[in-house]
This record gives C-alpha cells, sequence and structure tokens, in this order.
C-alpha cells in the first residue's frame, strides 16, 4: 500500500495559498464593507474597530471553550484524483463543560467532537498562520508579536518527502511521532491564543488578530459551532 502525505485534499476544506488569501480578504472585506460608503475617516474606523471585536469576541469566545485536543488514531484515505493514499490524523475534541455541572476529567468523557486533518493540512494552516501575523506589521498588536514567537520557535513535524514515506519501514513510527508532536502543537497554540487573546485592548489588535481567529476557527472548531458563529 502506498502512502502520500501529500496526496490527498480533505473534502472540507483546501487550504491552498489562494483559497486561504481569499478567506481572508473576504473577513477583511466584510470588515471595511459597511464604511465604505462614508467620507469621515473616524467613522469608517470605528465600524471596523467595532466589526473587528465583534469577531474576535465571537471566535475568542468559542474556541476558549476547547480543552483539549487529542490525537491517539489516524485513517488511510485514498484520494480518488492521483488514485493514492495518504494518512488523515483524528483530532479528539474536548470541550470545557465545567459551567454546567460538576467538572468531570477529560479522560472520563467522550470527545466531544472530531476533526480530520491530514499533516500537510497542519502544515499549510501553520504557514497561514505565520503569514497573517508577519503581514500584519502592526508593532502596537502584543497578539501578532507573541503569536509569531509561537510559530517560529515552537516544535512542528518536519516535512517527509512523500516518495520517502512509502518507502521507509519505519513509516509507522513515523505517523505515530507526528501524532505526539502534533497534539503538544495544537494545544499549545491554543493555549497561546487563549492567553494572548485575554490582554490587551481590542482597540489595539490589528488585521492579524482577525486572520488568525478566523483561520482557527476554521480548522478546530465544530461545522455547527462555526456556523453560529457566523450567525452572531
Amino acid at each position: 500500500m502506498e502512502i502520500g502525505e501529500d496526496s490527498y485534499v480533505t473534502p472540507r476544506t483546501a487550504y491552498s495559498d489562494d483559497a486561504c488569501r481569499g478567506n481572508i480578504c473576504s473577513v477583511l472585506t466584510s470588515c471595511r464593507s459597511s464604511s465604505s460608503e462614508s467620507s469621515q475617516p473616524t467613522t469608517e474606523h470605528s465600524s471596523v474597530t467595532g466589526r473587528v471585536t465583534t469577531l474576535w469576541s465571537k471566535y475568542a469566545v468559542a474556541l476558549n471553550d476547547i480543552e483539549l485536543v487529542q490525537i491517539v488514531s489516524h485513517v488511510v484515505v485514498r484520494d480518488h484524483d492521483s488514485n493514492r493514499q495518504t494518512v488523515a490524523y483524528t483530532l479528539d475534541m474536548y470541550v470545557n463543560v465545567s459551567d454546567i455541572g460538576l467538572y468531570i476529567p477529560w479522560t472520563q468523557r467522550q470527545p466531544h467532537y472530531q476533526l480530520q486533518h491530514r499533516y500537510s493540512d497542519c502544515r499549510a494552516m501553520r504557514f497561514h498562520l505565520l503569514a497573517s501575523v508577519r503581514e500584519s506589521n502592526h508593532g502596537l498588536c502584543e497578539f501578532c508579536s507573541c503569536m509569531l514567537d509561537f510559530l517560529t520557535t515552537y516544535r512542528f513535524p518536519k516535512r517527509c518527502p512523500s516518495l520517502l514515506v512509502q518507502f521507509v519501514p519505519g513509516r509507522a513510527c513515523l505517523v505515530s511521532r507526528r501524532k505526539i508532536v502534533l497534539q503538544s502543537w495544537f494545544n499549545r497554540l491554543l493555549f497561546v491564543a487563549r492567553h494572548l487573546s485575554s490582554k490587551g485592548s481590542a482597540s489595539l489588535r490589528c488585521d492579524g488578530f482577525v486572520n488568525v481567529m478566523y483561520i482557527l476557527k476554521d480548522f478546530l472548531l465544530e461545522p455547527s459551532t462555526r456556523l453560529s458563529c457566523e450567525k452572531w
């Protein structure tokens, strides 16, 4: 059985540069659309700031409910276009439910929902997070500055060429190792995002912050939660 790490595109999301750039642009366009007809800069700035704050509240609150990410299993899926197989990692998402009663440890609960992503999906998501905070160019935004530091220093599993993965006898070891490192990376990412979201003034947050919240929302939240965020 041949397994190519970058041969399968998940039906839910295609994280190409153009697709992600389009998503980001659509968010920023919607931020500014309500104020585009106004000729007064102060009114436009107020409208944009209000929209950014609203998005921040929606996505940050929803992401804050994620207690833990566990990656203990995977599935092998086939890309019908290339007729090749690849590994999709199963993310078990545990949601904080302490607000509705006595806290039950996550080890005694079933995951609230599950997501499946290829390694290349995760790598592309990290790349787009990096691009968002680097392009923000906002010296006063502590969120973007600290997020950039995390993304450039915290360990992320290295890419292994697809052809090499197909023939390496230790492929199972590679998959197992990636589960461990990806799990650690996702949990740390959520911790950093939650911690930084609670600091500073929303008025000082730049476009990079909104982009990061949008990317995390689309990648980690349950589909029904993502839709409810859009309707708030």
